[in-house]
C-alpha cells in the first residue's frame, strides 16, 4: 500500500553543482594543471606529497559520488519511513558539509598548483555555503503524499476521503513563501556573522549567533504537521518533533479562526491566552487542540483537514 513517490530531485541540486563545479574546473584548467601536481600538504600548508591531475579529479570525484549516493541513500529511507509518521532529517543536515567539502579542497588545490598562493582551506565561505545548503533543504521540504486508502464516504469540510490509513493519517506542512524567504535571510546573516567571530577566536558569541542562524534556517520550512494514530507531532521541516500531542489525551479538535498579531503577538511558537501554544505561520484559520494541560493551535489553511484526521485517529473504524 505504502511506497516511496514523488522522490525530491530538487533536494540533490547542491550535490550535483558540487560534482559538475569539480568536474567542469578540471576541464577548464586542465592545461594549466602541472604534473605531477601537489595534492597534499602538512598543518604549515607546505606540500608534502605529489599525484597526477587525473589522479587526484578521480579520487575527488569518487569521494564526491560516495557521499552523494550515502545522502540519497540515507533520504530515499527516510521517505520509506515516513509512512509512519517518524521521518527526521538530521543526516541530511550533518552530511551537507562534507557534500561541500570536495569543491573547497579542489579550489585549495587549483589555488596553490595554478593560482600559486599559499594554500590554505577557505572555511568562512564552507560554512557560509552549508548554512545556504540547510536553507535549501528546509525550504524545498514539501509533502510526499505517501497515505493511501480505500475510497469511502468523505469526511463533510476536508479532502479526507474513506477511512485513514493504518499507519499514516495525515501530514500537512504550512510555509508561506514571506515565511520561508524571511527565515534564509535572517538564518544567512546570523550564520555568516558567527562564523566570522568563531574564525576571530570569539567562540562564546560566535557559538550563540550561528545557532540562531541554524534555528532560522531550520525554521525556513514552516512547520510540520503530522497525524498518526498514537499522536500528533508538530516539528518543522526538519529534525525532531518540536511537541508530540498523545492521541489519548486530546479531549477535542475544533477549526479556530484567529489573529497571529492579536492572539500571539506575531509568529513562529508563540504562548497565547488561555494556556494555548501556538505554531503561526499563517492565518486566520488553524486546528485547535484541546488537552486538560494545555491547548495548542496549530495554524494551517487544511484545519478541516487536519482536524476531521485527529477524530478519526481518536475514534478508529
Amino acid at each position: 500500500m505504502f511506497g516511496v513517490r514523488n522522490y525530491p530531485v530538487q533536494q540533490e541540486a547542491p550535490s550535483a553543482l558540487s560534482f559538475l563545479f569539480i568536474a567542469g574546473s578540471a576541464a577548464y584548467f586542465w592545461d594549466r594543471l602541472p604534473n605531477p601536481m601537489a595534492s597534499h600538504f602538512d598543518w604549515n600548508g607546505e606540500p608534502n606529497g605529489w599525484s597526477s591531475p587525473l589522479t587526484n579529479i578521480l579520487i575527488l570525484l569518487a569521494t564526491m559520488l560516495m557521499m552523494w549516493g550515502i545522502d540519497a541513500l540515507g533520504r530515499y529511507q527516510n521517505l520509506a519511513l515516513e509512512r509512519t509518521a517518524k521521518r527526521y532529517n538530521w543526516f541530511q543536515m550533518v552530511m551537507a558539509p562534507f557534500l561541500l567539502l570536495m569543491p573547497f579542497v579542489w579550489i585549495s588545490l587549483l589555488d596553490f598548483n595554478v593560482g600559486g598562493r599559499p594554500f590554505g582551506f577557505r572555511w568562512q565561505l564552507h560554512l557560509a555555503c552549508t548554512f545556504a545548503v540547510w536553507g535549501y533543504l528546509a525550504a524545498t521540504e514539501n509533502l510526499r503524499g505517501l497515505g493511501e486508502s480505500e475510497p469511502g464516504p468523505p469526511v463533510e469540510g476536508s479532502e479526507i476521503e474513506g477511512d485513514l490509513p493504518e499507519k499514516f493519517c495525515l501530514m500537512t506542512q504550512e510555509a508561506p513563501v514571506w515565511w520561508t524567504a524571511l527565515s534564509l535571510v535572517i538564518g544567512l546573516v546570523f550564520g555568516l556573522i558567527g562564523g566570522g567571530l568563531l574564525l576571530g577566536k570569539q567562540f562564546g558569541l560566535g557559538l550563540l549567533t550561528a545557532a540562531i542562524g541554524v534555528m532560522m534556517l531550520c525554521f525556513a520550512g514552516g512547520f510540520r504537521f503530522v497525524v498518526h494514530p498514537k499522536a500528533v507531532e508538530v516539528s518543522l521541516a526538519v529534525g525532531p518533533p518540536l511537541k508530540t500531542i498523545p492521541m489519548d489525551k486530546i479531549l477535542r479538535a475544533t477549526v479556530h479562526e484567529f489573529s497571529p498579531l492579536q492572539d500571539f503577538g506575531g509568529w513562529g511558537v508563540r504562548m497565547g491566552r488561555n494556556k494555548t501554544t501556538g505554531f503561526i505561520v499563517s492565518g486566520p484559520t488553524g486546528a485547535l487542540i484541546e488537552t486538560e494541560a494545555r491547548n495548542y493551535l496549530l495554524s494551517t489553511e487544511k484545519a478541516a483537514t487536519l482536524v476531521a484526521a485527529i477524530e478519526q485517529a481518536r475514534v478508529p473504524s
